[in-house]
């Protein structure tokens, strides 16, 4: 192996920064970490990210994923899961509590994944970290105690951070039930007028949006007051009339901000 991406979503960024600096600790060069969240890890000013990923991703990259609600609610990482699990052999999945192996879906194994804060797998990623990367072993005491130092902070993150619902669980909030009546009508006229002769993408359009639609009835999270949820909702629906995937993707990152905003 002779480089690492990170694949995450940028709402997880904190939990990354701590998994580099823990690779790092481990002997990996930093200019062997492809991470888009962090300067001097990603793709420079002015380049096409997925044209680099492309490019860029071969048998000789490790992956990690970063595992969380937020990764399956981005659209960015979905593709970047697809196109690491065809173009990379070697996958490291990495969960964030309160993310299980269960709500694990698509392409990636669960056999030789970890979740971020088990004390036991961290000598089994540094084993294999060494063993890919030909790096010299750390010292033992030396590993122990900066891994517990990194598990320490890990928790203390996933501790301060509010619980949010799994995007396909809890019940509807009530705003206007009938709104999704006619949005199979909607996706199908609209996919024509995206993709007029290109049937392919018209269908892949169309599931696409189907699948937000199904999010967008569940996504209740818990932890954010019903009448700003109810702001943020209707916003997304005058902005993003006809498209779903736009509705969902506005409501996440509106929810992730204002939970940001509550722990300021």
């Amino acid at each position: 192996m002779n480089k690492i991406f990170i694949s995450h979503s940028s709402f997880d960024s904190k939990y990354v920064e701590k998994i580099i600096d823990l690779l790092e600790t481990i002997g990996l060069p930093s200019e062997k970490i492809f991470c888009s969240s962090f300067e001097g890890y990603g793709v420079k000013l002015g380049t096409d990210f997925l044209s680099y990923l492309k490019n860029e991703l071969n048998n000789e990259i490790l992956v990690i994923f970063i595992l969380s609600n937020n990764f399956y609610s981005s659209t960015i990482c979905l593709c970047e899961m697809g196109a690491t699990w065809v173009k990379t052999n070697m996958h490291i999945p990495i969960l964030i509590p309160p993310f299980e192996y269960s709500d694990v879906k698509g392409v990636i194994p669960t056999i030789h994944g970890m979740k971020i804060d088990e004390k036991e797998r961290y000598n089994s990623l540094k084993d294999i970290i060494e063993k890919e990367f030909g790096i010299s072993p750390i010292n033992q005491s030396i590993w122990e105690r900066k891994r517990d130092n990194h598990l320490k902070q890990i928790k203390e993150l996933i501790e301060s951070s509010p619980v949010s619902s799994h995007p396909l669980s809890g019940q509807n909030i009530n705003i206007n039930d009938d709104y999704y009546i006619n949005s199979n009508e909607i996706i199908k006229r609209q996919s024509k007028i995206e993709w007029p002769n290109d049937y392919e993408m018209q269908l892949h359009y169309i599931n696409k949006q189907k699948e937000a639609v199904q999010n967008l009835k569940e996504h209740n999270p818990l932890d954010i007051d019903k009448n700003e949820f109810k702001i943020i909702r209707e916003k997304a629906r005058i902005e993003w009339k006809n498209d779903y995937e736009m509705q969902l993707d506005f409501e996440q990152r509106q929810v992730e901000s204002l939970r940001r905003i509550k722990e300021l």
